[in-house]
Formats: C-alpha cells, sequence, structure tokens
C-alpha cells in the first residue's frame, strides 16, 4: 500500500510539473496573440466562426438552412451571391442601409457568398432548396474550384442536415478546444526527421461572420487582425499578374440567375487576373445590368481579398450604379 502511495503521489507530482513546464515554454517561447483571444465559436455579439484550419461551415449552415440561417436566406431583400471575393468585398449591411435610407423603410440584407473559391453552382443549389424571396441580389460570377462544388460543399452534400450539424459543431468544438489550449499549453508534433515539435494550437486565419446579414467582421489570427488592420493604409493595392482559373457558368447556373430578375445585378470584384468583358458577358447573356467595381485605390489584405475599409469603398461604387437603374431599388 505504502508502495503504491508513493508511485501515485510521485506520478502526479511528475504530471503536474511537466504541466507547468510546458505551461512556462507556452508562455515564453511562444508569443502571445497580438489582439488578445478570439471570440468564442458564437458570441453575444452575434458572430459565429465561419472558417478555421479545420474547415467551413458556412456550407452546410446555408445549404440546409440550420439554425435559422435559411428563413434569414430566404427572407432578405438584398443577397448577395458569390465567391470569397464578395464574401470580403462587398458589404451587405452597407447595401441594406442605403436602401433603407432611400426607400424610408428597414431593408434586410444577408451576405450569402462563401469561400473556398465556392462559385454560383452552390449558390444555384442553395437557391433551388431554399426559393429565396429576395427583392434585389448583387451576384459576382467568379468560381475556382476542381469540378464546380468546393470540398466544404461536396461534404455537405454527402449527408442530410443531421450530418451538416455534426459537420458545423465538430468545426465548433475542434475550434473552441484549441482556443482553451492556446492559452496554457504548446501544442506538441511528432514529425518524421525533426523529431518532437511544439507550436501553437491556434494557427492560421479563423473568420467569424454575422449571425443576422452574414456579414465578415473579423479575420482573426495570432499574428493580428488580417481584415481591418491598423489603420486605413493597412493592405496592397491589386498586383495584375498571373491567371487564374475560373469555373465556367453552366446553362443551370444561368437560368438560376435569371429567376433573380429584374432586381439582378452582376459585379466583379478586382482580382489578380480579372477578366470585367467576361464578366459583363455573363450579363448580357442573362438581361442583366453589370456593375463595375474601378480597383484604384482599392487595397486588400492578401491577394484576392479586398481590406474592410475598401469593401466599404467597393459597395458605395455598386451603389452608385445601382442608383443610376431605377428597376433596381427594392419596392415592397
Amino acid at each position: 500500500m505504502a508502495f503504491n502511495r508513493r508511485f501515485w503521489i510521485g506520478l502526479l507530482v511528475s504530471a503536474a510539473l511537466c504541466a507547468a513546464g510546458l505551461h512556462g515554454f507556452a508562455r515564453t517561447r511562444l508569443a502571445a496573440p497580438s489582439l488578445g483571444m478570439p471570440r468564442l465559436p458564437v458570441s453575444s455579439a452575434g458572430g459565429y466562426l465561419s472558417a478555421s484550419d479545420s474547415g467551413e461551415v458556412d456550407q452546410a449552415l446555408f445549404y440546409f438552412g440550420l439554425l435559422g440561417f435559411g428563413e434569414r436566406i430566404r427572407t432578405a431583400d438584398i443577397l448577395v451571391l458569390g465567391s470569397s471575393h464578395a464574401m470580403f468585398g462587398l458589404s451587405a449591411e452597407q447595401l441594406a442601409d442605403a436602401y433603407s435610407s432611400a426607400t424610408g423603410r428597414a431593408v434586410s440584407s444577408f451576405n450569402m457568398a462563401l469561400g473556398n473559391g465556392e462559385g454560383l453552382r452552390f449558390a444555384r443549389m442553395i437557391g433551388e432548396r431554399l426559393r429565396p424571396d429576395a427583392v434585389h441580389a448583387i451576384a459576382d460570377p467568379f468560381g475556382s474550384t476542381a469540378d464546380g462544388l468546393s470540398m466544404p460543399a461536396r461534404e455537405a452534400l454527402r449527408g442530410g442536415p443531421i450530418n451538416g450539424y455534426a459537420r458545423v459543431f465538430t468545426i465548433w468544438l475542434d475550434y473552441l478546444r484549441d482556443r482553451t489550449l492556446e492559452a496554457v499549453l504548446p501544442r506538441a508534433r511528432l514529425k518524421p526527421g525533426s523529431g518532437l515539435t511544439f507550436g501553437r494550437f491556434l494557427r492560421g486565419a479563423f473568420v467569424f461572420r454575422d449571425w443576422q446579414t452574414g456579414e465578415v467582421h473579423t479575420v482573426w489570427s495570432p499574428e493580428g487582425e488580417m481584415f481591418w488592420g491598423e489603420s486605413s493604409a493597412h493592405g496592397h493595392p491589386l498586383e495584375r499578374q498571373g491567371s487564374f482559373h475560373v469555373d465556367p457558368l453552366s446553362e443551370r447556373e444561368l437560368a438560376f440567375l435569371r429567376t433573380l430578375s429584374p432586381g439582378l445585378a452582376l459585379t466583379l470584384v478586382p482580382y489578380p487576373s480579372y477578366d470585367e468583358a467576361w464578366a459583363r458577358q455573363i450579363a448580357a447573356q442573362i438581361g442583366a445590368p453589370f456593375l463595375a467595381i474601378d480597383p484604384d485605390g482599392l487595397l486588400y489584405w492578401d491577394h484576392h481579398h479586398l481590406t474592410a475599409a475598401s469593401r466599404a469603398a467597393a459597395t458605395l461604387q455598386i451603389i452608385a450604379g445601382l442608383a443610376n437603374d431605377r428597376s433596381s431599388r427594392p419596392s415592397r
């Protein structure tokens, strides 16, 4: 009995000393995140974790209409559709404010643009399932996937709503675990050829969107806020270089866009190899106005995505274009 007692006491003391040592290593060798800890996966401020290094939840949330997202998409007066270019580059809330001021009534909006290169094929699938009643829609036709669908979209389509919930909560719980351990312990990994290495639990970028409008509010990383930056000068101008694969639009996507008329307008958020003539041609095919965005003066936090300040400037260009088209104003 005495031996057993000594063994367990020694084991507990050793474990406590190891944990204290690892905690000290995490505090001294790993720099603290410059903006403190990120939000909870679902916060009282109305935000939710959209994407992390574990995956993206929006494809499941939007397609199955989980947690009230179906109702918000279905009843929004204004919808924004497209890839992450439109997700970061167009403000649904700003559009709603402009229309509310113009019409004298509350106008709702939702940005249902998706990341991972998701184009209008999946937007069409969401639309066919939810049947949104939007009076107006802004669509950016860019998409860049292997076969018209991103990996998160294909994973969402493999099962029904129950699997969708499981995917969403798995990503949120993975993040909550890593967020909890970030300030306590380093993350140990055994890598072939490198041996045991220590690093962060929170890695990469974490995108947070608004629960009611789908608006991107924060892109948090251990190095700092990526979307807002520390000043209005944060970011760099558009770099016109190379070429980028663009998913072609099928007749089904074009037919879906026509169902959004007469309140539909197309745009193209500028990116390194963007081709405005291609987007104008699509707009002409479906009989919708095309609203150009001039990249002069816009700044990007990476090669493809506008900063928050430039999102506001790009959206102002869209609002000015819409003001010249009477049929684009919500009438209900």
